[in-house]
C-alpha cells in the first residue's frame, strides 16, 4: 500500500519542525557555551606567556593572579611600556575588556601598538581573563559573575596604580560588558576612572541574535527573548545610573566602528554613540575605521591617531 497523503505531509512538515525545535532548545540550554567561547581557539586555556616573544622586546609584561573569592581568582597580564625606569604610577592605565573568545596573550600585538602609539607617554595595561577563560578559575560564566570579576580587576588597578588615571577599553562583547560594569559602580568609589573606549560593541546580546539571524521565517531570530545574560549596553548608555562611572565617562567616550565589520552591525556603534551624546556638553566621538574588519581595527593607522 502507498503511504497516505497525511503521513507524507506529516513527514515533510513534522521532521524539519522537530529538528528546528530541538536545535532551538539546545541553543537556549547551552547559550553560555555559545556566548562565552573560552575554548576558542583550541589551546587558549593552556597557553603560557613567552617572555622571549619578539612582540615583548623593550616592554615589561607579567602574569597576574587577582583573588576573587576564598578559592577563586582571575588571571591576567600587566603590560607596561618601557622607559629608563618603570613607573609605579604611570600617567595612564588602560583596563582592557576582551571579546568573547581567546585570552589576553592573543591581544599582545594590540597592547604593543597602543603603547608605541601613545609613546613617549608611559602607559600600563591590565588585561584580565574572566572566569572560565585562560588560567582563571574554571567557574560557570554569567553576567553577575563576570561583572564581579571585572570589578575585582578595577580594584586591583587602583591598588597597583593609586595615583594614575584609568581608561577602560572594551572590544566586541567586552565593550558591552564594560558599559554595564561601569553603570553598576559609583564614581565616588572609583574616581580615577576617567576614560572609556568602545570598539565594535554590541548594543545587547538579544540584538546580536537578531543580527546573526535576520531571516524572519527562521525561529532562531526570536530566541533573543530567552537570553539570560543580556549585556544591554544601549539601555545602560541611554539611562545610566546617577553618579555611576558610566554617567561621567560616557560624556567623553570614544567609540570605534570598523567600516567592514563582518560580525557586528555598524549601526550598533552608532546607536551607542547616540546614547552617549545625549545631553548638553557631551564630547563623545564616533570614529569609523576605514577598511577594518571586526578584529583588524587596531591594524589601521586611523585607530591609533
Amino acid at each position: 500500500h502507498s503511504p497516505s497523503p497525511w503521513l507524507v505531509a506529516l513527514t515533510f512538515v513534522g521532521l524539519p519542525l522537530s529538528l528546528w525545535i530541538y536545535k532551538c532548545m539546545m541553543m537556549v540550554l547551552f547559550q553560555r557555551k555559545i556566548i562565552y567561547m573560552a575554548y576558542v581557539p583550541p589551546g587558549a586555556r593552556d597557553e603560557d606567556l613567552d617572555l622571549n616573544d619578539p612582540i615583548l622586546r623593550g616592554v615589561r609584561c607579567e602574569v597576574v593572579q587577582i583573588p576573587t573569592g576564598p578559592k577563586s581568582s582571575i588571571a591576567g597580564i600587566a603590560f607596561e611600556s618601557s622607559g629608563s625606569q618603570i613607573s609605579s604610577n604611570p600617567p595612564l592605565v588602560i583596563i582592557y575588556f576582551q571579546g568573547n573568545a581567546g585570552n589576553p596573550l592573543g591581544r599582545l600585538p594590540v597592547f604593543r601598538k597602543l603603547c608605541d602609539g601613545l609613546s613617549p607617554l608611559p602607559v600600563s595595561i591590565l588585561a584580565v581573563a574572566p572566569r572560565s577563560y585562560w588560567k582563571s578559575t574554571p567557574r560557570r560564566p554569567s553576567q553577575s559573575g563576570i561583572t564581579s570579576d571585572y570589578v575585582a580587576a578595577l580594584e586591583e588597578a587602583l591598588r597597583r596604580w593609586p595615583n594614575s588615571l584609568i581608561c577602560v577599553y572594551g572590544h566586541s562583547l567586552g565593550a558591552s560588558i564594560a558599559v554595564n560594569v561601569l553603570d553598576s559602580l559609583s564614581i565616588d568609589d572609583f574616581p580615577q576612572v576617567q576614560g572609556l573606549v568602545l570598539e565594535n560593541s554590541f548594543t545587547s546580546v538579544p540584538d546580536m541574535v537578531s543580527a546573526l539571524y535576520p531571516a524572519r521565517w527562521l525561529p532562531y531570530r526570536y530566541l533573543g527573548r530567552f537570553v539570560w545574560d543580556k549585556w544591554d549596553a544601549l539601555s545602560a548608555m541611554e539611562k545610566s545610573m546617577p553618579n555611576s562611572i558610566l554617567s561621567v565617562v560616557k560624556q567623553n567616550a570614544l567609540i570605534f566602528s570598523s567600516e567592514k565589520d563582518e560580525l557586528v552591525p555598524t549601526s550598533m556603534s552608532h546607536s551607542l554613540y547616540d546614547g552617549a551624546a545625549r545631553g548638553d556638553g557631551s564630547r563623545a566621538k564616533l570614529v569609523s575605521i576605514r577598511g577594518a574588519l571586526h578584529e583588524t581595527a587596531w591594524q589601521k593607522e586611523q585607530w591609533i591617531q
